[in-house]
């Protein structure tokens, strides 16, 4: 028996049907090289158009075609072309230490991702980190922002912005000041951190100015070059607090502020990285308003861990996709707070932490991502430190 197909006539066919302005000159594009961050919506690509190097096979999908800034993604996972920045590291994590003197010197200490195992000494950071409770970071620099304690820089402010090099040896430099730096001149610090890989952003904090410690709700934004002069973002948290812990969602442009604990509280809230003005929205609770936790971040969750007031070993994540409460999934092998985050593509990472004896530790710990469980004892820093700060790459 003979199928013909229904026909659609002209009168069926609106003008409006398809839109050219929407449509690629090239969905498919054949070429004996590889794409580059040129080939963009202005020489006519766009999201979803394939780009296939005959000369070895390998085939590319578009996955932003912002003029001059296009992304290329290869389809065998290899040879992308300006691939989004991902917070998750590949190689290593770090440990960036509170510095008191002579007793707690500021170390900068680095382990692999790749096979567990002791931290080796990095370098040096000149401005102890007492704070930045979330990666601020690009390809190849770390960023420290704010200090509370510690000898900082002599004649410097404490509420300076340093950063510091993934290539070893590492020793930190002052690359730019807190818009709030004339107000907290004497420290800064205890700031939620997150990134986009262009600019780093500072969520809250706590100064001590010579009378009393203060609080601040104040989101600020920072261009991480040097120099880096902080700005206020114009958007604000719920409430001024300090001693929180900052994740960055960078598959879905959010930046996240978990459960400041001074003054307590237990809340969530999420802003965008482009946001200008506003307040962040709820998201979520913790499970308690402890201070002074770390965490990690994986593609699709947020995590917490440790803390004190009262000191807790809980492991707790969030989703990033839809609002929601933080759930317990494992704990530390011990309890801990002031210590440091760092995230790889499939594990988070505790190191260090404590404020006072004996609540000190080197320890370096690690859980699964996403599911979580109980975190395993992989290997020790290289000295101990009261407390600092993480970070990937």
């Amino acid at each position: 028996m003979e199928y013909i197909p229904r026909q659609v006539t002209n009168s069926e066919v609106a003008d409006t049907t398809i839109d050219h302005t929407g449509v690629a000159s090239s969905f498919i594009h054949l070429a004996t090289a590889a794409p580059d961050e040129d080939d963009d919506e202005g020489t006519g690509f766009a999201v979803g158009c394939l780009w296939i190097d005959y000369s070895n096979g390998e085939t590319y999908v578009c996955t932003a075609s912002t003029d001059e800034d296009a992304t290329w993604l290869a389809q065998d996972g290899s040879d992308d072309v300006n691939p989004p920045f991902k917070i998750q590291g590949s190689t290593s994590g770090f440990f960036y230490s509170w510095s008191d003197a002579s007793s707690y010197p500021g170390v900068i200490d680095a382990y692999s991702f790749s096979s567990d195992g002791n931290a080796t000494d990095h370098g040096e950071t000149i401005q102890g980190s007492y704070t930045s409770n979330g990666s601020i970071r690009t390809t190849d620099h770390a960023y420290q922002i704010g200090a509370i304690n510690g000898p900082g820089v002599p004649g410097a402010s404490k509420a300076s912005i340093h950063r510091w090099s993934f290539t070893s040896p590492a020793s930190s430099a002052d690359v730019g000041e807190h818009s709030l730096a004339p107000t907290y001149s004497t420290a800064l610090g205890a700031i939620a951190g997150a990134t986009d890989g262009t600019y780093g952003f500072g969520m809250g904090g706590s100064g001590n100015p010579p009378t009393s410690e203060q609080h601040f709700d104040q989101v600020e934004k920072f261009t991480m070059a040097s120099p880096a002069p902080s700005a206020d973002s114009g958007a604000e948290l719920s409430s001024a607090r300090g001693y929180n812990h900052g994740c960055s969602d960078n598959a879905n442009g959010y930046m996240y502020s978990v459960a400041g604990g001074r003054p307590a509280g237990n809340v969530i809230e999420r802003g965008a990285f482009s946001i200008s003005s506003g307040t962040f929205t709820d998201w979520g609770d913790t499970s308690a308003g402890v201070e002074g936790h770390a965490g990690s971040t994986s593609v699709t969750n947020g995590y917490r861990h440790g803390g004190h007031n009262p000191w807790v070993n809980v492991i707790e994540n969030f989703p990033f996709s839809s609002p929601g409460n933080a759930s317990d999934v494992g704990d530390l092998t011990s309890a801990s707070a002031f210590g440091g985050g760092s995230s790889s593509t499939s594990h988070g990472y505790r190191s260090g932490g404590g404020s006072s004896e004996p609540t000190i530790t080197n320890i370096i710990d690690k859980y699964s991502h996403p599911a979580g469980g109980d975190a395993t004892d992989v290997g020790n820093l290289s000295s101990i430190s009261k407390g600092g700060a993480g970070t990937e790459v």
